[in-house]
């Protein structure tokens, strides 16, 4: 239990640095655009594009099991 616990936590806590890091560049990229969310929906669009044509090329190369 205590190795589980371990490997959680060190997740857990990469991810919140993570989300604080990027939470951090998009306040950046919002003052620097002047307060358009324009930059914001289209770095978030571009990234669910991303991950579904990820998601794709994976399914077809490696099949689902």
């Amino acid at each position: 239990m205590g190795l589980c616990w371990g490997a959680w936590s060190k997740a857990i806590t990469s991810f919140a640095i993570a989300q604080a890091f990027a939470a951090y560049g998009m306040s950046f990229l919002f003052v620097r655009s002047g307060g358009d969310y324009l930059l914001l929906f289209a770095l978030g669009s571009c990234a669910l594009v991303l991950a579904l044509v990820v998601d794709l090329v994976v399914g077809a190369i490696g099949g689902r099991s």
